[in-house]
């Protein structure tokens, strides 16, 4: 009986995703049960930290 919610999304056997393969698959149905709007607000999010990273990286000042 699974009593996981589709918010959650976490596999029935905990240990399932503790491997390469298995954190994959897990990243990949996460990825898959997401809308376009969350699809892009992520990608948008993604692009924020690499442009910090590379100011941070530009400036030579980690605590920026």
């Amino acid at each position: 009986m699974s009593t996981n919610s589709a918010k959650t999304d976490l596999p029935e056997d905990p240990w399932e995703s503790v491997t390469w393969e298995g954190s994959e698959r897990l990243q990949l149905r996460r990825e898959r049960a997401m809308t376009l709007r969350e699809k892009i607000l992520a990608m948008e999010g993604m692009a924020e930290v690499a442009q910090r990273f590379a100011r941070m990286r530009a400036d030579g000042n980690p605590q920026k």
